[in-house]
């Protein structure tokens, strides 16, 4: 890149030990950022995303806070999945 201004790329995986060690030497992505599983408030927030356009018979807020009680461990792609699920299930019971 030959810009004239800095450029910072940054990526993502959920496997690191997969990734060539060529891309982690110096200079390259060097730096590590590790970012844990959320915490009951933080799995609320993320379900209300996904929420969001589903249509519910419950109030959206006590649904969030019974899930995200129900998920420690449990990551965004895991929630949006039970979102998903539950969704699929809801449509075919009708």
């Amino acid at each position: 890149f030959e810009s004239g201004t800095n450029v910072v790329v940054i990526a993502a995986t959920n496997r690191p030990e997969a990734l060539d060690q060529a891309l982690c030497r110096p200079g390259r992505f060097s730096r590590k950022v590790y970012v844990g599983e959320p915490d009951e408030a933080g799995r609320r927030k993320i379900l209300a995303i996904h929420f969001r356009g589903v249509p519910l018979e419950e109030d959206m807020d006590l649904i969030c806070n019974l899930v995200a009680s129900l998920t420690q461990g449990f990551v965004g792609a895991d929630l949006a999945n039970i979102v998903n699920e539950a969704a699929l299930l809801a449509a075919r019971r009708g």
